[in-house]
């Protein structure tokens, strides 16, 4: 596989260019976009993405209430009405439960069911979330942000299917997905929900897929160093490319881009002669 500064620096010397450091930059900045570009196309004739230009990603999740309720509001909410919270309620109301983790699967908040919530919070339980924003996918035909999105392993490893969050409490209609999370991709973070009735207690993911840049995964992943050094010199590095990707990278960048738009270095500029 090539270096993004391999391809940078084919390109600033056919140009003549090649100390042009802003020059450098932008073509660097076109060869992301243009290897994006071409992904969703090859997506769009074949209907799937090369192996070699997917990665794997595990990240974290935390657990948040549904709709990002926070637990604190709904407390003050229920001691002005009970005179107690949705933990002491619980807790007074089923002896056997001493701590939240004991509440059996399928009970709602705390292990409270439905019934026993207050008007304004039934219903409300919890879903899962990534800690940190996941890295940007290529944008597919499909709709579908990854390629896969499963627990951790290969034995006892579960794919979740992705349903959009207004859709979720719907699949229990469906059969073979009523017993399965599901997740949605919103505002870059994955958020899973859990399955009617199941246990609940994934605490990380595996992501694959194409992202747009693939150099955030490497980190994650701590396939590369993080210090001063290795940041200023990962272009040097291999990239998640294909050798036979490369000329038509460099045909569109020098077509579509070169040549409409003027690149100059503003030390002496072609309009002004020396005298």
């Amino acid at each position: 596989m090539a270096s993004v500064s391999q391809v940078v620096s084919e390109i600033v010397h056919s140009l003549g260019q090649p100390n042009n450091k802003a020059l450098r930059e932008n073509i660097k900045l076109l060869i992301f976009q243009t290897r994006n570009e071409i992904i969703r196309h090859s997506h769009e004739k074949h209907g799937y993405v090369d192996k070699v230009l997917t990665q794997r990603y595990k990240v974290s999740l935390e657990g948040l209430m549904d709709g990002d309720i926070d637990k604190e509001v709904i407390n003050e909410l229920v001691g002005g009405i009970y005179g107690h919270t949705y933990r002491d309620a619980f807790i007074g109301h089923n002896t056997s439960v001493k701590h939240e983790g004991d509440a059996k699967p399928g009970e709602g908040l705390y292990g409270i069911p439905d019934y026993d919530y207050p008007i304004y919070a039934r219903g409300i339980h919890y879903i899962k979330r990534t800690t940190q924003k996941v890295p940007k996918p290529v944008r597919l035909t499909n709709n579908l942000p990854f390629d896969r999105v499963s627990t951790v392993g290969y034995y006892t490893n579960k794919e979740i299917p992705f349903i959009k969050e207004t859709s979720a409490r719907f699949r229990r209609y469906v059969p073979g997905l009523s017993s399965m999370p599901c997740y949605d991709y919103i505002n870059g973070y994955i958020y899973i929900f859990p399955a009617d009735d199941k246990p609940f207690a994934l605490q990380k993911i595996v992501i694959e897929g194409a992202f747009e840049n693939p150099r955030e995964i490497e980190i994650g992943n701590k396939e590369v160093g993080t210090s001063p050094i290795d940041m200023l010199n990962i272009d040097d590095n291999e990239w998640v490319i294909s050798e036979d990707m490369l000329g038509q990278i460099k045909d569109i960048i020098y077509k579509r881009d070169l040549l409409t738009n003027i690149r100059e270095t503003n030390e002496i500029p072609n309009t002004i002669k020396a005298r």
